[in-house]
């Protein structure tokens, strides 16, 4: 009995470990100032500072960053709208990795994409708020708070299809017309 218990637990502590924000849900706001994290160039970062724009929200534990490629290069394939904003919050407690070597490696990200906002979670806290720890979430939230799609872990094409076709479905409801790919 106990062994089947310890097999149970193991096959399912992977699963526990992933989280996503439920679909659906309207998110409640969240701030991270201090020594709980804040903006990489400086200040505090919250969700209230998106409020009537759709959110692409990133969630990565330093260790994963690389990850999930195949759906940052979905997203970039898409064209650039003032009311879509591109946030990634890194989960500092995530990694072993100094803390100022990640710092310098957000810096020049910060540089190198300049539209997109870049925070620092020094304690968890998105987590907390419902997000998967020690992996790589992205959610896309709506104008109204509205979760419209959320999915922690390894995409696939499949997964790819759904969040491209989420966003382009937020767009075409801001702005009345489709969100059509950058031209080639």
């Amino acid at each position: 009995m106990i062994k089947r218990l310890v097999l149970l637990m193991a096959l399912c502590s992977p699963l526990a470990a992933m989280a996503a924000l439920p679909v659906g849900s309207i998110i409640k706001p969240i701030t991270l100032s201090g020594e709980a994290g804040g903006r990489v160039e400086g200040g505090a970062w919250s969700t209230d500072q998106y409020q009537g724009k759709i959110i692409v929200l990133f969630y990565v534990d330093p260790d994963e960053k690389d990850k999930n490629k195949i759906a940052v290069e979905a997203l970039a394939a898409l064209p650039t709208k003032p009311y879509v904003q591109s946030v990634v919050v890194i989960n500092m407690d995530a990694t072993w990795l100094p803390n100022s070597a990640i710092q310098s490696s957000l810096e020049s990200s910060q540089k190198e994409h300049p539209t997109t906002h870049y925070a620092k979670d020094m304690k968890k806290a998105l987590v907390k708020w419902g997000l998967g720890d020690d992996s790589y979430s992205i959610s896309i939230i709506d104008p109204q708070g509205k979760v419209r799609f959320s999915y922690d872990g390894n995409f696939d094409a499949q997964k790819v299809d759904e969040l491209v076709a989420e966003i382009k479905q937020a767009a075409k409801e801001v702005e009345g017309a489709n969100i059509d790919s950058k031209p080639k």
